[in-house]
């Protein structure tokens, strides 16, 4: 019975943040997404969603999108389509996009439609709940940089939970603050380093490992891919921007 009360609140959406499978958008609003998919988005897309090896339905969008929030897709969406003329329609067009994207998933429908300042609090799960990032997928973190001499392997300590990377862009003081004031996590993060972008303000330049001697003892966001998640996780690092604090 415990397990039964606790399967119906996350559904529900009671058991903490909203997601997809609690029913965020009507029907009326996805039929209004249809209209608009099939004026600018067939081409590449197909009518069945199946075009781009299937990026937009099933086993791969959900691999792509998989513990992230629905702020990301509609971000990703607007930036890319249609191929011929990003950003090209208006918000609330991609936002009736998007939810013609859930329904054609088999994400179920609610009373109410899905609105802009909702976007960033509903997280994308599967069914049985969220899961840990699978091997492969760009994450972003943030820990402490540390250089083990006798090796000469670098680590990145007390990390964060990883979230879904989208982009490299360098991070506003603003958020590099709110990510700094995070409670210090409890695992350490392995890292292949051939070679990442340093960010330091407007400045993003390749560089290799011998130039993280310069943030040894930082605590510094990483975005990269997940290499390994078994055991000690392994990320190749792609980017790193000082977030302004030393070690404790």
């Amino acid at each position: 019975m415990r397990r039964l009360l606790l399967l119906l609140l996350f559904l529900c959406g009671c058991g903490g943040r909203p997601t997809i499978w609690k029913g965020v958008y009507t029907a009326e609003q996805a039929a209004r997404g249809r209209s608009v998919y099939e004026d600018h988005c067939t081409v590449c897309h197909r009518p069945d969603l199946a075009g781009l090896d299937g990026r937009l339905k099933g086993k791969r969008f959900m691999q792509d999108w998989l513990e992230d929030n629905l702020n990301s897709l509609f971000i990703e969406i607007k930036r890319g389509m249609p191929a011929e003329n990003p950003s090209s329609l208006s918000d609330a067009e991609y936002l009736d996009v998007l939810t013609y994207v859930l329904s054609e998933n088999g994400f179920p429908r609610g009373q109410h439609e899905l609105r802009f300042e909702s976007l960033k609090n509903i997280e994308i799960v599967s069914r049985d709940g969220p899961k840990p990032l699978p091997k492969g997928a760009m994450i972003q973190t943030f820990g402490c940089l540390t250089r083990d001499a006798t090796v000469g392997n670098w680590t990145l300590r007390d990390t964060v939970a990883f979230t879904r990377a989208r982009n490299f862009r360098d991070l506003s003081p603003e958020e590099l603050n709110q990510i700094d004031q995070q409670r210090p996590g409890s695992r350490t993060v392995d890292l292949d380093t051939p070679f990442y972008i340093r960010i330091t303000g407007q400045d993003k330049r390749f560089t290799g490992p011998k130039d993280l001697v310069n943030y040894n003892g930082r605590k510094v966001v990483i975005r990269g891919r997940l290499e390994s998640d078994k055991g000690t996780p392994r990320v190749m690092i792609f980017m790193l921007q000082d977030s302004g604090s030393g070690c404790r």
